[in-house]
């Protein structure tokens, strides 16, 4: 019990655990929405038809991946599209599909400047700052790590879909199922054997490498 993600992030710091969960589900909710606003305006009704434009994360996000989530701290959402529908063919697939990294980007940019202003100009008392800081710079890590995870050229990741959507060759061979199979157990293979732990880190010293970058640039 005590190597559960819950009970390592209470005992490490409450408003730690907080705000994983909070940021974990706002953040997919938004990417799916990124993917589910960006298929509309390519001319795909779909998820305004399934009703799917919508902030309630039950919507967004499966049964089984609410139990991935308690389990592992982390977990998928899920955007329903008819590519048929799309006004400009393969360059729309590429468009719907980086708009929900696009989408993670954003929010990282957004709470890690806020979280470096914060950093440098509060001046609430310190167990206040070091909360409010912390809920910034776990939203910036998390939505860094989203980004860069959903960027992975494997199915069903968004990068393989961008990838497939400029480089025919690339469309054919991910339209074998076979193929396509393959490397969706390969994902959950890199998973399980620790590559989520590589990311962590990697999306760690970027946003700590930002947050210096522009505490740096503050008068």
């Amino acid at each position: 019990m005590s190597d559960w993600w819950v009970h390592k992030y209470w005992h490490a710091d409450p408003i730690l655990l907080v705000s994983w969960i909070f940021w974990v589900i706002l953040s997919i909710t938004l990417h799916e929405l990124g993917h589910g606003f960006a298929a509309v305006r390519q001319g795909d009704q779909t998820p305004r038809w399934l009703g799917r434009l919508t902030m309630n994360p039950a919507v967004h996000i499966p049964p089984f991946a609410w139990l991935l989530f308690a389990l592992m701290g982390i977990t998928w959402g899920a955007m329903p599209i008819d590519p048929r529908q799309f006004r400009h063919g393969r360059w729309s697939r590429a468009i719907v599909a980086a708009a929900g990294p696009a989408v993670n980007i954003a929010m990282a940019l957004v709470l890690l400047t806020a979280a470096a202003v914060w950093e440098r100009y509060s001046t609430a008392p310190n167990t206040v700052h070091d909360a409010i800081f912390t809920i910034l710079e776990v939203g910036g890590s998390l939505n860094v790590l989203l980004a860069l995870f959903n960027l992975l050229p494997l199915p069903p990741l968004d990068g393989s879909a961008i990838l497939a959507a400029i480089l025919r060759p690339v469309d054919r061979l991910l339209s074998d199922p076979a193929i396509s199979n393959y490397a969706f157990v390969a994902l959950f293979a890199l998973m399980f054997l620790g590559a989520f732990r590589w990311f962590f880190q990697v999306s760690s010293r970027i946003s700590g490498g930002y947050l210096t970058w522009v505490y740096a640039l503050l008068p």
